[in-house]
């Protein structure tokens, strides 16, 4: 997969599961403290985001990486010790 392709599929995460909770952009970006222009240039893939604002919208939405995605300990990114808990689709182990 390429990132354009990884960033197309978030995209369509995002605006799928962003519906299906009934936000609109403007509602999502003033609880994630982003403006509607910023997030409707996330959701067509027009502009890219970081690692941070993806955490932001997936602490509201859920996961949005695509299914086949391996999900990473945090503790390898941390370089803590191994716990095992579910922080917003995230595990730490």
């Amino acid at each position: 997969m390429t990132k354009k392709e990884f960033e197309i599929q978030v995209a369509e995460n995002m605006r799928r599961a962003r519906i299906s909770r009934g936000l609109t952009l403007k509602a999502l970006g003033e609880l994630i403290g982003k403006d509607y222009t910023a997030l409707a240039n996330y959701e067509n893939a027009k502009t890219g985001f970081g690692a941070y604002t993806l955490f932001k919208i997936e602490s509201v939405l859920g996961p949005l990486r695509p299914e086949h995605q391996q999900v990473i300990p945090i503790g390898f990114f941390r370089g803590k010790p191994h716990r095992r808990r579910h922080v917003l689709g995230i595990f730490d182990e």
